[in-house]
């Protein structure tokens, strides 16, 4: 089942959990553009678990990616820079701490919208198998920040 949105199309995958309402959208973020997943959780309700106050949610949040992103990426280069940095491994002394090291090191992949949560996951090299989080209201204003877990 697919369902047009304000955000654009999105189709209804079933799993063993429920379902999830799925589309792409491009944001830019670190100068670059990448293409990440929406996900919309929807759980066993179906087409009426996707509520309009999670799709303006979610556009909020995407919103934040197609202007400026000095704001996102310097809250992103503080939680590195208090986080990450000092417990880096041994032999990373060298790594750089600009938004352009970042861009390297991370790669945003999902937005997930739950009727009550919002977040984006990055895949990330400083912790593959957790990745990065940032959590966010519905406002698209950011809450929280650490591993990808703050996300779902």
């Amino acid at each position: 089942m697919k369902k047009e949105t304000e955000i654009g199309t999105l189709e209804l995958v079933l799993g063993e959990y429920g379902g999830d309402f799925i589309g792409k959208k491009c944001i830019h973020l670190f100068s670059q553009d990448y293409e990440i997943q929406v996900r919309f959780n929807v759980y066993d309700e179906g087409e009426e678990g996707l509520t309009e106050e999670m799709v303006k949610a979610a556009k909020a949040c995407l919103d934040m990616f197609t202007g400026s992103t000095d704001n996102i990426e310097a809250k992103i280069k503080e939680y590195y820079e208090m986080e990450v940095a000092p417990i880096s491994e041994e032999g990373d002394e060298d790594i750089e701490n600009s938004v352009s090291r970042l861009a390297r090191m991370m790669r945003p992949k999902e937005l997930y919208v739950t009727s009550f949560k919002a977040g984006l996951y990055f895949e990330c090299d400083w912790d593959d198998e957790k990745g990065f989080g940032i959590r966010l209201d519905r406002k698209g204003n950011i809450i929280k920040m650490g591993t990808g877990g703050v996300v779902y």
